[in-house]
């Protein structure tokens, strides 16, 4: 397992945080914090819009843009699990702020060039659970994949531990460098697991944990929620987790699974749909019957609005797919645009879903 961890952006020597970026960057961990469970807050979607997108980047990059949106002072940690033969290619970025209260996790969609990534979506022979229904079996491989070391970084954050602490602690557990060798990942001059963690402010408890994604790691986002619902080992985090935010997510399992935790997961899943994204509406009724759970937002003038009628499963594959690029086509060439397919590949793209986020001019969604 690759692990990296930095402080985030705007930190300077010591962990001290400078006055001049709080101004500018007001913080967005007291409305994380304050917010209940399964309550739904336009201004954490935007947040976690953002998360989910730049989770698509490095771990600098992401510290840096989400020191802007109001994670100023944060830890952020990249996870990476990666084998090609079991077709596994997991990554996820986890943030801690810097009173240990609050917590998002974010898995990264699918990559366009990474094949291992499209070959997880097409692995759509559902697996069974331990509990009840079946889920999506590629979805469900890639998040057992890193379960392990990511339920004991939860655990510690639940106990209020420190994010770098526990990477460091991570990489002794699971890689020790050759005597006189390379040093491991995560124990390099500058590693923030040697950083001055007596500067930063002493927190209790982990009370507010977000799960996010887009795309794939929407898909798996809803998978790790069931996964901490279930597992025994985390029963006292279940309590902490607020708010489960996806975009563009497709289906993840049938309608037995969905019924089992419609009341528990459902009741935090928050799903936003763009347009006409078609990721939502897969994978199609022809390869298996899936059904969404939790409730669903789609993009309007006005931003993200409630929709109490869940998107409905595409037919087929080579239709829907086919659909879906034609449409996109037509939104590129503007004597053509007016023409509405069903389904959209080009809505899928997280920037749309940033736009919906913020509600503002195209082009601010970057500065």
């Amino acid at each position: 397992m690759l692990i990296e961890g930095i402080f985030s952006a705007g930190l300077g020597q010591g962990g001290a945080r400078s006055e001049d970026l709080e101004r500018r960057y007001p913080s967005a961990f007291a409305r994380l914090a304050r917010t209940q469970a399964g309550e739904y807050d336009r201004e954490i979607a935007k947040v976690l819009a953002f998360t989910s997108t730049w989770t698509y980047s490095n771990v600098r990059t992401f510290a840096g843009v989400m020191a802007r949106r109001g994670l100023l002072g944060a830890h952020a940690a990249s996870l990476a699990m990666a084998n090609d033969a079991l077709l596994v290619n997991t990554s996820a970025f986890l943030v801690q702020s810097p009173d240990r209260k609050v917590a998002i996790l974010s898995f990264r969609g699918t990559e366009p060039r990474n094949a291992i990534n499209w070959l997880t979506d097409a692995s759509t022979r559902m697996s069974p659970l331990p509990t009840a229904g079946r889920v999506h079996g590629g979805f469900y491989h890639a998040v057992r994949a890193m379960w392990e070391p990511l339920k004991h970084l939860l655990k510690g954050l639940h106990a209020g531990r420190d994010l770098c602490q526990q990477l460091g602690e991570l990489e002794r557990q699971w890689v020790t460098p050759c005597p006189g060798g390379a040093r491991a990942a995560g124990h390099g001059e500058g590693s923030p697991a040697q950083g001055d963690v007596a500067a930063l402010e002493d927190g209790g408890g982990l009370e507010a944990l977000y799960i996010t994604g887009h795309s794939l790691g929407a898909a798996l986002a809803v998978i790790a929620a069931v996964l901490i619902e279930w597992d025994d080992d985390l029963a006292d985090l279940r309590q902490a987790v607020r708010g489960v935010y996806t975009y563009g997510q497709p289906m993840v399992g049938d309608r037995t699974f969905a019924l089992e935790y419609e009341n528990t997961v459902g009741k935090r899943l928050f799903r936003h749909v763009y347009g006409r994204d078609i990721v939502p509406r897969m994978p199609p009724f022809t390869i298996g019957g899936y059904v969404h759970l939790g409730r669903q937002y789609n993009s309007g003038d006005t931003g993200w609005e409630y929709e109490p009628k869940p998107v409905r499963q595409a037919i087929t594959v080579g239709l829907s797919n086919t659909l879906g690029v034609a449409a996109w086509l037509t939104q590129q060439i503007s004597p053509i645009s007016w023409l509405r397919l069903p389904f959209s590949w080009g809505d899928h793209m997280p920037i749309n879903y940033l736009r919906a986020s913020m509600t503002a001019a195209p082009g601010t969604e970057l500065d």
